[in-house]
């Protein structure tokens, strides 16, 4: 007979990591971390930071305090390196675009 190892809700909740944002030496409470994926048409990739990802969606952030970037190189040139900068986060917070360059 095989027993079963169910972990205890004191080991989950042990494995659950934080993330804490500074401002400064100030801490920020409420930040919510988002990540996402976009290809580029002309230049540009937009996400919709939305709660179903679509432009009509509703926003996720009501404050944005931080945005980093960075793309993936084309696997069908190897020779060229990506760069990003943002383009533009729209007023509602709802799009942002980015702009991808390969040199």
């Amino acid at each position: 007979m095989t027993q079963k190892r169910v972990p205890t809700t004191e080991r989950v909740n042990s494995l659950i990591k934080i993330a804490k944002v500074y401002l400064g030496t100030v801490e920020k409470s409420g930040a919510i971390l988002w990540m996402g994926t976009a290809t580029t048409v002309g230049g540009v990739a937009t996400f919709y930071l939305t709660d179903d990802g679509l432009e009509t969606g509703n926003a996720v952030f009501a404050n944005v305090f931080s945005i980093q970037v960075t793309a993936e190189k084309d696997t069908a040139d190897y020779a060229a390196v990506p760069f990003v900068g943002i383009k533009s986060l729209s007023f509602d917070k709802k799009t942002l675009s980015v702009n991808v360059v390969s040199c």
